[in-house]
Parts: structure tokens; C-alpha cells; sequence
């Protein structure tokens, strides 16, 4: 039985929770709403821009690692060229295997 009555209570819960911060919303002064709205507006804000400088920054780290890797495969593959022109395994095979 004590389940049952959990469960009912459970699923009412939400709804009360809704209702009661309702109620104590109304009851603030004025005063007290526009400083509790404008706390939340600032908070979002902080976060939304804090987002936004993380995304940037992933971003930037992402092209300088892509721009790095690039210019080291570039320089890679010019010495083994210049080791296959010259036709030497031993240093290619010394530069392939690192």
C-alpha cells in the first residue's frame, strides 16, 4: 500500500513542486523579482559567452593542430623524396620509421 501511495505521490510531485514555486513567486516584492530576474539573465549570459569562447578556442586548437600536422607531413614527404631520388633505403627507411 505505502507504494502505491508512493507512486501516486510521485507522479504529483512535479506538479506541486511547479505550483509551489507559483505561489512563492507571487508573493516576492517587486524589487526582489527584477533583482532574481536579473541574477538569472546575467548567469545565462556568463555561461552562453563562457560556450561560446570554449567553442572558439576547440575550434582554433583543431586548425592549428590540422595547419601543424600538415606542414610537418609536407616536410616528411620532401626528404623522402629527395632519399628516393638518390635511391638510398637505409635513410628512408631510417626517416619512415622514426
Amino acid at each position: 500500500m505505502k507504494i502505491i501511495n508512493f507512486l501516486k505521490n510521485w507522479q504529483t510531485r512535479p506538479i506541486k513542486l511547479f505550483k509551489n514555486l507559483e505561489i512563492s513567486w507571487k508573493r516576492l516584492s517587486i524589487r526582489k523579482k527584477i533583482f532574481v530576474s536579473s541574477f538569472a539573465i546575467i548567469i545565462s549570459l556568463v555561461f552562453l559567452i563562457d560556450f561560446l569562447i570554449l567553442s572558439y578556442q576547440e575550434q582554433t586548437l583543431k586548425k592549428e593542430i590540422y595547419n601543424r600536422l600538415r606542414s610537418h607531413l609536407n616536410a616528411l614527404a620532401y626528404e623522402i623524396i629527395d632519399y628516393i631520388v638518390f635511391l638510398d633505403p637505409l635513410k628512408l627507411d631510417e626517416k619512415i620509421s622514426f
